[in-house]
């Protein structure tokens, strides 16, 4: 739909790739199971085991297209938005560890977050951890077509024939 729409490749990518994370979050942090602990292997790598989770609780998701179907390609405020919640404990993101800190990129904490700041323009949380919003000013895709052969303003001025060296 984006596509159809002339949003560029690269921001679709961005655009799954940043839902992908908050979906994954969702899901692992969200959805468990009440009281279930999070699961890590020896190198405390994160297990996603879906025996975990709760399949009473649910994700919500709204997908909003703002302004994206003007005529105007440069419409100011065009935008995509992605709000998804989840039925979870929620969580603080400013206790979350900064991925992009040297100290914390072996920590398992804090890479989705990171990815979802990396891929939106702009990331909210609200409703105490519980809702993400991804938004992102997508650029369009502009068709390059050979434009007509105009003639030129001023015609050039003849080529002077040279002359026989003799």
């Amino acid at each position: 739909m984006l596509q159809a729409q002339g949003i560029t490749d690269d921001d679709c990518g961005r655009l799954r790739q940043a839902f992908g994370e908050a979906l994954a979050n969702a899901l692992y942090h969200g959805s468990r199971r009440n009281g279930v602990p999070l699961g890590c292997d020896a190198d405390g790598s994160r297990i996603f085991d879906p025996t975990l989770l709760d399949p009473e609780k649910q994700i919500h998701v709204c997908v909003r297209l703002e302004e994206l179907f003007a005529q105007n390609a440069e419409a100011p405020n065009a935008r995509v938005q992605i709000e998804m919640e989840d039925e979870g404990p929620g969580f603080d993101p400013t206790t979350v560890p900064d991925a992009s800190e040297a100290s914390n990129r072996e920590k398992p904490e804090g890479r989705g977050l990171l990815l979802m700041r990396y891929f939106s323009s702009h990331v909210e949380h609200q409703n105490g951890g519980r809702c993400v919003i991804l938004s992102r000013k997508p650029r369009r895709r502009v068709d390059i077509v050979p434009a007509a052969q105009e003639a030129p303003l001023m015609p050039e001025a003849p080529a002077s024939p040279r002359e026989p060296r003799g």
